[in-house]
């Protein structure tokens, strides 16, 4: 059943977002309350009409008091939220009754243990009140990643995804990321609570999201994965360090704030930005990586690294310098398959590819089939927040998200935490 409820699209970077809270005032992460919930919930109007500062489910648009579109940005993310500039109503004496919102937030919802029973009370009370909660996950749009799961689901090419070991993990996902950039032309400045973990989420934490997120989509896709699918075999963190000087470069700020002194030693600020898992998911063994460098080398940028081992054929997305750090998919013929089969299984699933993708084409690099694909599909990574975005308001004309949604969040952030507390996090 479709429901007529105010959308508010929450782009909360390094919070965690929770669908109600005493209060009933949308509050924005600052360095004061970083640490705390978020209340995404306003006092109930009583009129069954969206209030000032919402948007229709499925309009895609968000406007403020005077009916103007509205936008904003949070830390290295971006996106739209609902305003408002009408004047507060006076408050009425006596308990007062809150509207529940469907939320969409940026990652991570959760950074510490604390913060998962949180979410967990939260998604029961979202479902309980009939709402939505979700959050962005952009990379399940990039389009090397969209067809590394697409031939993964082939088994004439692919075969089943292996079961791995420890030392040679079934499915891997790692990406290096640089701290000073160009975004636009023009330096990235980053705020100064960008580098307090306390805050922005550690490494293991914050990036990982997506990592975890595309190890369950990918090598369970459409099935739900539930916590106690999960073991963690081994997690390490370490963090990166920084001088006054590169931080200044970074920030523009001349010294290091007060809240980050408990992480400087020798004048050198170390943010724990850096982590990597090892675990056992429904048998399969997955490896997650993240690594966070001071400046990329000239003419690089962020990379990703992702492969799927299968019985017939490994899938792998390189972005390195021989790809000119654009990410570049990769089929790759397990031994134990006669290369003329192999070929064809190839040809085969390239048939079946373009009826989705159209003009997607393979070429031979010696003995793999490098995969092409058209500068079209090259939307660049904002234009996944769109995309993202679009999929949560089908997901509100529908009434509800697929089943398997839910459990999977809530399975990412425990496996999540569990690499946390056995990587010694803060």
């Amino acid at each position: 059943m479709k429901r007529v409820l105010p959308v508010l699209l929450a782009l909360f970077l390094g919070s965690s977002a929770y669908a109600q809270a005493p209060g009933g005032n949308a509050v924005a992460p600052t360095p004061a309350n970083a640490g705390q919930s978020v209340p995404v919930a306003v006092p109930d109007s009583g009129s069954n009409a969206p209030s000032a500062g919402s948007a229709e489910p499925g309009s895609g648009s968000a406007t403020n008091g005077n009916n103007q579109a509205t936008s904003g940005s949070a830390g290295t993310g971006s996106g739209s939220a609902a305003t408002s500039n009408a004047p507060a109503p006076a408050a009425a004496k006596g308990p007062q009754p809150k509207a529940w919102y469907d939320v969409l937030a940026d990652k991570p919802m959760v950074r510490t243990p604390a913060d998962l029973v949180k979410l967990e009370a939260t998604f029961k009370a979202a479902k309980a009140k009939h709402v939505l909660l979700y959050d962005i996950m952009t990379e399940r749009s990039e389009i090397t990643t969209r067809l590394q799961r697409e031939l993964s689901m082939l088994p004439g090419l692919f075969g089943t995804l292996e079961k791995g070991t420890p030392a040679n993990p079934a499915v891997s996902e790692a990406s290096v990321h640089y701290f000073s950039k160009i975004v636009a032309g023009v330096p990235l400045k980053r705020p100064e609570w960008f580098f307090d973990v306390r805050q922005e989420g550690e490494g293991i934490v914050d990036v990982s999201t997506h990592l975890v997120d595309l190890v369950q989509w990918e090598a369970f896709p459409n099935k739900a994965v539930d916590r106690s699918d999960v073991t963690m075999l081994k997690a390490r963190r370490w963090a990166t360090p920084l001088t006054l000087t590169q931080f200044s470069q970074l920030t523009g700020a001349s010294a290091f704030p007060a809240y980050l002194k408990r992480d400087v030693r020798n004048g050198v600020l170390h943010v724990f930005s850096n982590g990597e898992m090892t675990y056992r998911v429904k048998g399969v063994v997955a490896h997650v990586s993240v690594t966070w460098v001071y400046e990329a080398p000239e003419g690089s940028g962020d990379t990703h690294f992702s492969v799927m081992r299968g019985t017939k054929a490994r899938l792998v997305i390189r972005q390195g310098a021989a790809q000119d750090y654009q990410p570049a998919l990769y089929i790759e013929r397990n031994p134990s398959v006669p290369a003329q089969k192999f070929d064809a299984a190839v040809l085969a699933a390239l048939m079946t590819l373009q009826e989705r993708f159209s003009g997607i084409g393979v070429r031979r690099e010696g003995d793999v089939w490098a995969v092409t694909i058209p500068g079209s599909y090259d939307v660049g990574h904002e234009a996944h927040f769109a995309e993202v975005t679009n999929r949560f308001l089908d997901y509100l004309r529908g009434g509800e998200m697929p089943e398997w949604e839910v459990p999977n969040m809530l399975t990412k952030y425990a496996t999540i935490m569990k690499a946390y507390t056995m990587s010694g996090g803060h």
